[in-house]
């Protein structure tokens, strides 16, 4: 699969199309939060900034990821892959 990338002038056309599509580009605009993360044993306070920073990530590069079910899956098995280490 080719990522399709886009030339932006400036930072301000890639910001101004963010708001324009109402994607997400912060914490608060994830679909899912703390609560989600914790029903799905992800328990620690810095652990779940990590696991919501994560999300955020993916959703800035994929914004059609972000819901709830598709991103408590990733991270879930993420959470699974790191317990499995142990």
């Amino acid at each position: 699969n080719l990522i399709e990338c886009k030339k932006y002038d400036n930072i301000y056309d890639e910001i101004e199309e963010v708001i324009r599509k109402k994607q997400c580009y912060s914490l608060k605009d994830l679909a899912i939060n703390g609560d989600d993360l914790k029903n799905i044993g992800i328990e620690k306070g810095q652990e779940i900034g990590r696991y919501l920073k994560t999300a955020l990530n993916i959703v800035l590069e994929y914004p059609e990821k972000n819901k709830k079910d598709i991103l408590l899956k990733m991270l879930g098995e993420k959470n699974e892959s790191f317990n499995n280490r142990s």
